[in-house]
C-alpha cells in the first residue's frame, strides 16, 4: 500500500514538472507596442514650411529584421492632430505616401518605390489623388518622426483666351489634352476656362513636341513645348506650378507666360520665373 501510494507521488511529480515544462516552452513573450509621435509639414522650400494634414499612409519597416513591416493609414483630425500610431517593430525606416498610384514599396539599402501617373484628373478629388507627395524618415519611439512632404510631380495650368474670331456663346472647346514627356494624354481639371494637371517633372524629348491638344469646332490644334522645358535646355521641377496664358485662334494657338501670387496648399512654389518667348 505504501509502495503504490510513492508510486502514485513520483507519476504527479512528473506530471506536475512536464505541465510546468510545456507552458513554459509554449509561453511566447509578445513584442512591446510603442506610440509613435509624427510631425508633418509640406514644401518644397525649407524656409517656407507648411501644414500638411492631408489624409497619407505609412510605411514602417524594422530597421533590424527587414521582414517585419507595417502599414498605418493616417487622418488628421483638427483639435487632436494625427490617429494614434501603435507600432512594435521600432525602431523602423519610415516612408509616408500622399496619392493612390504609389506601389511595388519595399526597403532594402533604400526605399523602392514605382509611382504611376493617374491620367484622369478631370474633378477636383481625381486631380488631388493625382498629385503624389512623399515623405521618409526614422521612426522611433523617442523622438516624433519628422515628415517632409514634397511632391513627386510639376503641376501646370492653361489660362485659355479664346481669339475674337470666336463667338465665346456657340464656340467651345470639346476636348482638351495635357502631353506629357512620356507621351500620355491626361485629361486635366477644368474650372471655368483654365485647365490644370500634373506632370512628370521630366524634360521633354525635344522642343517642338506636343504639350497639349485643344479641340474646338471639331478642329484639333497642337500647342507645343515650349524649348525651356526640352532637351538639352531644361525640364519642368518637381513641386513648381507653371501657369500660361493659352490664347486660341482660328488656325493657330500662342502660348504665353504668367504670374500669380496665390500660395497654392500643400507646399507648391509658384514660377514666376517662366519666360516663353
Amino acid at each position: 500500500m505504501i509502495n503504490r501510494k510513492y508510486i502514485y507521488a513520483v507519476i504527479a511529480l512528473l506530471t506536475s514538472g512536464f505541465t510546468a515544462c510545456q507552458l513554459e516552452d509554449d509561453f511566447i513573450p509578445q513584442e512591446q507596442e510603442q506610440v509613435l509621435r509624427i510631425a508633418t509639414r509640406s514644401t518644397s522650400d525649407e524656409s517656407a514650411a507648411e501644414a500638411f494634414t492631408d489624409d497619407f499612409t505609412l510605411e514602417l519597416w524594422s530597421t533590424t529584421d527587414n521582414a517585419k513591416y507595417e502599414t498605418h493609414l493616417m487622418t488628421y483630425t483638427d483639435g487632436t492632430g494625427w490617429n494614434t500610431v501603435k507600432s512594435s517593430i521600432l525602431p523602423a525606416n519610415a516612408l509616408a505616401y500622399k496619392g493612390s498610384s504609389v506601389t511595388d514599396i519595399s526597403y532594402t539599402d533604400k526605399w523602392n518605390y514605382t509611382v504611376n501617373l493617374q491620367l484622369d484628373q478631370s474633378d477636383a478629388t481625381k486631380l488631388a489623388d493625382a498629385d503624389v507627395m512623399i515623405a521618409t524618415g526614422s521612426a522611433n519611439a523617442e523622438y516624433p518622426l519628422d515628415l517632409n512632404f514634397q511632391h513627386y510631380y510639376a503641376k501646370v495650368t492653361f489660362n485659355v483666351e479664346l481669339a475674337s474670331e470666336f463667338n465665346p456663346e456657340t464656340d467651345v472647346i470639346s476636348r482638351f489634352d495635357v502631353v506629357t514627356c512620356d507621351g500620355d494624354y491626361v485629361k486635366p481639371y477644368v474650372d471655368g476656362n483654365s485647365y490644370t494637371a500634373v506632370i512628370p517633372a521630366n524634360p521633354y524629348f525635344k522642343a517642338g513636341v506636343h504639350f497639349a491638344l485643344v479641340t474646338i469646332n471639331g478642329e484639333k490644334l497642337e500647342v507645343e513645348i515650349p524649348d525651356e522645358y526640352a532637351n538639352p535646355n531644361g525640364s519642368f521641377v518637381a513641386g513648381k506650378h507653371y501657369t500660361f496664358v493659352l490664347k486660341v485662334g482660328k488656325d493657330k494657338v500662342t502660348l504665353t507666360p504668367t504670374t500669380t501670387d496665390t500660395d497654392f496648399p500643400g507646399g507648391w512654389n509658384n514660377d514666376s520665373e517662366v519666360d516663353l518667348k
